[in-house]
């Protein structure tokens, strides 16, 4: 059973995006927690157990947050 638990980690410079998200969900799945959080360049990043994107669709979500004029938007990968 999943538990209701979030955590937020940080990721090191220079990391790339979609591997940050892999690297969540991996660690969500082995602490069977809900959402592994962190800050992405300003974007707020959730990322769940289920998250099922490819490295493009990741690359292509995040261009897309921090294109738009606020680049606070909360996104939550999980599907």
């Amino acid at each position: 059973m999943k538990k209701n638990l979030s955590i937020e980690v940080e990721f090191l410079c220079g990391e790339k995006f979609d591997k940050a998200c892999y690297q969540a969900k991996e660690l969500c799945q082995q602490l069977d927690i809900a959402y592994v959080k962190f800050d992405f360049n300003g974007v707020k990043v959730s990322v769940g157990q289920k998250m099922n994107l490819t490295a493009k669709e990741l690359t292509d979500k995040i261009h897309e947050k921090l294109n738009k004029e606020s680049g606070k938007s909360f996104l939550v990968l999980n599907s």
